[in-house]
């Protein structure tokens, strides 16, 4: 009798768990639950030794997820935001966030005063004085149960003629420990026409910009079509796939972030199965 009972307790100790784990598919978040929380810091820090200080700025708005129907998929945007944005490797919750803003800003401040002291010309000469400011904003360009597309944007400014901005746009999809940021790996299948879809986001490029050449498209911009190339700085939504690029990639500073979008119709065929599914288009 121990013989046929043992096996079957067992089995059922197994399978039991399984019964109450629902898969990646039918995990549901509710996304109106994100939050944006902003937090300025206005610092005057007097290097030693100086008479002067200067006003160290930092500004950050930050989307933080804070209510879901699935304690999992919560947890995992709550720690894979501020791993993507900042390179925190905790979890960070709408009551955690000043607390964490804090750190971020002194690690900033402890940023200008290495700088300040280590460009100098020798040990004996003062500090270097540097404004410096840091803006991060952040915002919701799409959700849905089981997806969501967020733009990030970083300006920073330590001296010289202007400051310097990066841009990225993250399409992640939602399914508890499921949860991550698609990378192209993940967009696009392992066979897909790398030349082809380089060539749609050129032709892209001209369209966008009302230009027939290349000649043309490089006064009117500044962008240089023979530097183009795919950048893994894609993001895919309802309306297509997105190529952005920053600042000197492929334009000069006054060309800023050049971006493209390929419509789904054109870049269906090189989508992994189920990708297109994640961004159902919002019109009936």
């Amino acid at each position: 009798m121990k013989r046929i009972l043992l096996p079957l307790v067992a089995y059922l100790l197994c399978i039991l768990p399984l019964s109450f784990h629902k898969p990646p598919r039918q995990i549901q978040i509710l996304t109106s639950g994100i939050e944006f929380r902003t937090l300025t810091f206005g610092r005057t820090y007097v290097p030693e030794g100086a008479r002067d200080g200067v006003c160290l700025t930092d500004t950050i708005h930050y989307l933080c997820p804070a209510t879901g129907s699935d304690p999992f998929t919560l947890a995992a945007l709550q720690t894979l935001l501020p791993r993507e944005v900042f390179g925190y490797g905790g979890q960070v919750t709408p009551s955690s966030f000043a607390r964490y803003a804090e750190g971020l800003h002194s690690a900033y401040v402890n940023e200008y005063e290495n700088d300040a002291y280590g460009m100098r010309d020798s040990a004996d000469a003062p500090p270097l004085y540097m404004n410096y400011s840091r803006y991060v904003t952040m915002r919701l360009d799409f959700s849905s149960p089981r997806a969501v597309v967020v733009e990030q944007r970083t300006d920073l400014y330590t001296g010289g003629a202007h400051g310097v901005y990066t841009v990225r746009r993250m399409s992640i999809r939602l399914g508890g420990a499921h949860t991550r940021v698609l990378r192209p790996s993940d967009i696009f299948v392992q066979n897909v026409d790398s030349t082809a879809l380089l060539d749609g986001v050129k032709q892209a490029l001209l369209a966008d910009n009302g230009c027939r050449t290349a000649e043309e498209l490089a006064e009117k911009t500044c962008i240089n079509l023979e530097e183009v190339f795919l950048t893994p700085n894609v993001s895919v939504d309802p309306s297509g796939v997105t190529f952005i690029y920053q600042p000197y990639e492929i334009a000069c500073y006054a060309g800023g972030a050049p971006r493209v979008t390929l419509p789904m119709a054109q870049v269906r065929r090189w989508l992994r199965p189920g990708i297109e599914e994640l961004f159902p288009s919002e019109e009936p």
